[in-house]
């Protein structure tokens, strides 16, 4: 897949001073305050604030994202922008209180310096927002595009507002699905343009630069005879997937108005012969589960090995994935496999392109659409058994194949067997050797 990857350009080349903009935005005031903050109470710029410094800046970009940066789009209330950037600044220093709680070098900084920055960082952020808010149509001149999305459904028409509220963005001309006319259209004001098939001929009769697939990302033969028609156009082709693992994108689709992010799920796929539905469908969902997958518990190992700081005595499942997250040549991911736990049950291991179940029961929405207005929908209690499925070519766990890999069957099993001795499972009924109650602080 690294051939396909590197096909791939980010979502904000359409904007590329927006995108760095919105970006970078949160960041460099983080490190910027925390600057200030040293010269007001005069404390000397030494090697430990900048270590704290790079720390901050990674982390803000990760729980910041890119901030939404609407312009005209009627007025902005005061508090809920304000309050959103309180709560993922305080978010970042519940981390950088923790990491200097565990390597024990909180001591080394100034309180007055903290206190400062800690206290007036999300007032800063807010003024910069603001700020770069009226900045951004001089940025965004001649750049805005416009845009068409394949698929009527709730993620569509969340996706067309966002995009509305920021006029940068340029403009949705409306929704291209194969329900009959109106029938997908109880939410937005947006036409139904046509069916699937009605896309390349309305994209090259309009010059519409970037094509939003909102549709199931499974190897659909309408959305392969899509790419394979749009090959003959300019437009630039994104896949939204609409899958089971849009429910762990849901609390940051408020990010999909800033397209020059790296947004978990939204991926550029280039109109290109080499790449097929099936490859399309496997770049979106193996963008987002590996970004959940490799930046959780492995954040704390790879932090520490870049700041020079030493690890816990007691064995932790998280690796230094530093050479993964800066490109080293023949960098790889550390973990032979994943452990996929449910509580004390383990429900799936995956090794690389393979994934095996265990008999468990599980939630399931059968085939229905999710719940919309934050109401849910009604979930079916459904059951697996013993199940093997090729990632690569079903990302979507659609076919058992482990018929014909028993080979692979068996080395994942083994897997199994060796971390249920470590932390257990209570599908076999078995007690890890290396659980051990949560540690607890005395009041």
């Amino acid at each position: 897949m690294s051939t396909l990857a590197s096909e791939l350009r980010p979502a904000g080349a359409d904007l590329p001073a927006v995108a760095l903009l919105q970006t970078a935005l949160a960041p460099v005031v983080c490190v910027g305050m925390l600057g200030a903050a040293m010269l007001a109470h005069g404390e000397p710029f030494a090697a430990r604030y900048s270590g704290l410094a790079l720390i901050a800046f990674f982390l803000s970009l990760q729980v910041f994202g890119a901030l939404p940066l609407a312009n005209g789009a009627g007025p902005r209330p005061l508090f809920g922008p304000a309050s959103r950037l309180a709560v993922r600044w305080a978010a970042v220093v519940g981390i950088l209180l923790f990491l200097g709680f565990l390597t024990k070098l909180s001591g080394l900084y100034s309180r007055k310096v903290m206190l400062t920055w800690f206290a007036l960082t999300p007032f800063a952020l807010h003024i910069a927002q603001e700020f770069a808010c009226r900045l951004l149509p001089r940025l965004a001149i001649g750049a805005a595009r416009t845009r068409v999305i394949v698929g009527a459904n709730g993620l569509a028409h969340e996706l067309a507002r966002r995009i509305a509220e920021d006029p940068c963005l340029g403009e949705v001309k409306g929704f291209f699905d194969d329900a009959a006319p109106g029938q997908e259209r109880a939410s937005g004001r947006l036409p139904l343009l046509g069916g699937l098939q009605d896309v390349p001929d309305y994209v090259k009769r309009h010059g519409v630069n970037l094509v939003y697939i909102a549709l199931p990302t499974t190897a659909d033969p309408k959305v392969r005879r899509l790419l394979e028609r749009l090959r003959d156009t300019t437009a630039s082709v994104y896949f939204v997937p609409d899958t089971l693992a849009v429910d762990l994108i849901q609390p940051r689709i408020e990010s999909i108005g800033g397209l020059g992010a790296n947004l978990a799920g939204l991926v550029p796929i280039p109109a290109s012969p080499a790449l097929t539905a099936e490859e399309a469908a496997f770049l979106a969902q193996a963008h987002l589960l590996g970004f959940v997958e490799e930046l959780t518990i492995d954040l704390l190992p790879t932090v520490a090995r870049l700041i020079g700081a030493r690890l816990p005595e007691l064995p932790i499942d998280g690796r230094d994935i530093g050479p993964m997250l800066f490109g080293e040549p023949g960098a790889k991911s550390p973990h032979e496999a994943y452990y996929f736990y449910w509580g004390r049950e383990l429900q799936a291991v995956r090794m690389g392109r393979w994934k095996l179940h265990f008999p468990h029961g599980h939630s399931t929405l059968g085939g229905r659409e999710g719940g919309k207005g934050g109401i849910p929908a009604k979930y079916d209690t459904a059951r697996i058994e013993l199940s093997l499925f090729d990632l690569e070519k079903d990302p979507g766990e659609t076919v058992d194949v482990k018929a014909g890999h028993p080979e692979v069957v068996e080395k994942i099993r083994a897997l199994a067997e060796g971390m249920r001795k470590d932390l257990g499972d209570s599908a076999t009924k078995q007690v890890g050797s290396g659980v051990r109650d949560p540690g607890r602080l005395s009041p």
